[in-house]
């Protein structure tokens, strides 16, 4: 990945935790026996050609001009042709290259990256805060459709630290606010500096 890490070790951390967790939920709301949770949503699942040939990656049009697209190993925010990836494991959101936005990708490596640019950052911490707010509504819908009772009985199984399934939504909508605020500060520190 590019290098030039915008958010804090410890924003990045947060982001991580939610986003670990939340791939945790996606696979289980995939498997779930009364139905695939994301087709339900609207998500379209696309196979790589061949079962060991990496990851599934499922698309959701939103709107005219923006896709989210999940991996086992991240997310991509699309809106136009500018996209950022977060990873699974490393939440620090990064500009894809428009080639990777075209090709179908099955494993990270395929991916490529913008090298780290004043306004790519923001334009990425504004598509890490929209991830984070549309992982809030698919939670709470996940809570309208299925129940709280699913909810919890997916992360009772997860062996790592959660957030319950009451408090998920609101930790996703913290986040967003968070990288909300962050890339306003940065815009205006940008804005005060001398040329």
């Amino acid at each position: 990945m590019a290098s030039g890490a915008v958010l804090s070790p410890e924003l990045a951390r947060v982001g991580s935790l939610l986003l670990h967790q939340q791939c945790w939920c996606w696979g289980c709301d995939i498997r779930r026996p009364e139905g695939n949770l994301l087709l339900q949503y609207g998500f379209v699942r696309l196979r790589p050609p061949r079962p060991d040939s990496g990851s599934s990656r499922y698309t959701l049009r939103i709107g005219d001009r923006t896709k989210l697209h999940l991996w086992g190993f991240g997310a991509a925010w699309q809106e136009g042709e500018d996209a950022t990836f977060v990873a699974r494991y490393e939440f620090q959101p990064v500009m894809l290259r428009k080639e990777c936005l075209a090709g179908d990708i099955w494993v990270r490596d395929q991916l490529f990256f913008h090298s780290p640019e004043p306004r790519r950052q923001w334009k990425s911490l504004a598509h890490a805060a929209c991830f984070s707010r549309f992982n809030a509504g698919y939670e709470r819908w996940v809570l309208r459709t299925a129940g709280l009772a699913y909810r919890r009985e997916v992360l009772a199984q997860w062996d790592h630290f959660s957030v319950s399934a009451e408090e998920f939504a609101a930790a996703w909508e913290c986040l967003a606010d968070l990288l909300d605020g962050l890339r306003d500060a940065l815009q205006q520190a940008a804005a005060r500096k001398p040329v």
